[in-house]
């Protein structure tokens, strides 16, 4: 039984989509798109019962070697207020 997962992806500049479009655009401001590739996490969780164990550091981990693998050079990790503990996950 899986216990925790993450959900990645490209984004890039010129995004085709209305909603990554948008994205792009808010982060415009805080992030250089131009000759960078970027990976964007945008959702990912763990059991409760599971929690606090490190099985979402382990996939953060594997997901930043699996990122430079793929010469994608910026990892952004975008979480609300209310989830506030997520911000610990993110690493510069």
């Amino acid at each position: 039984m899986p216990v925790s997962f993450k959900v990645g992806h490209e984004l890039r500049l010129y995004e085709h989509d209305p909603k990554l479009a948008d994205l792009v655009a808010q982060l415009e401001d805080c992030v250089e798109f131009d000759n960078r590739r970027v990976l964007y996490q945008w959702i990912g969780g763990t059991r409760s019962d599971w929690r606090g164990q490190g099985h979402f550091r382990a996939l953060t981990e594997e997901q930043e070697v699996w990122a430079l693998a793929q010469r994608l050079r910026r990892d952004l990790v975008k979480t609300k207020n209310k989830f506030y503990e997520m911000r610990a996950v993110s690493r510069s």
